[in-house]
């Protein structure tokens, strides 16, 4: 089953919504639901060298940085080391209880944070 939400509150084109699969278990469903809800907090929590999940930042404005300071580096002749790192499955690892309690000191009501627990 296939199911489109908007993706702001005045969608009226079929571009204007996001299509989720429902499998079996619900985690895609909650997973859109929580970021949807945490999206208005992540510009001011977020680095802004964060890409992923801040809004107006994208994994291409990533890329162009780190192409930019290669340009730079062989116009100034000046040694540069890019360093790449990827935590797989970093999310899958956080402790829930620790996560839980950060969402809380960022203001998320109790109520909210509670019913995330218990799925």
């Amino acid at each position: 089953m296939i199911i489109c939400l908007p993706k702001h509150d005045k969608a009226q084109t079929p571009t204007e919504y996001q299509s989720i699969t429902l499998l079996n278990d619900g985690y895609k469903l909650l997973a859109r639901i929580l970021a949807r809800r945490l999206r208005p907090l992540l510009a001011d929590k977020l680095w802004k060298t964060q890409f992923c999940g801040v809004p107006d930042n994208t994994i291409l404005d990533a890329v162009a940085i780190v192409q930019d300071a290669i340009a730079k580096s062989d116009m100034t002749h000046n040694s540069l080391c890019v360093l790449s790192l990827d935590f797989g499955e970093a999310f899958d690892r956080v402790a829930q209880r620790y996560l839980f309690t950060i969402l809380k000191a960022y203001g998320l009501q109790e109520c909210f944070v509670d019913r995330i627990r218990h799925i």
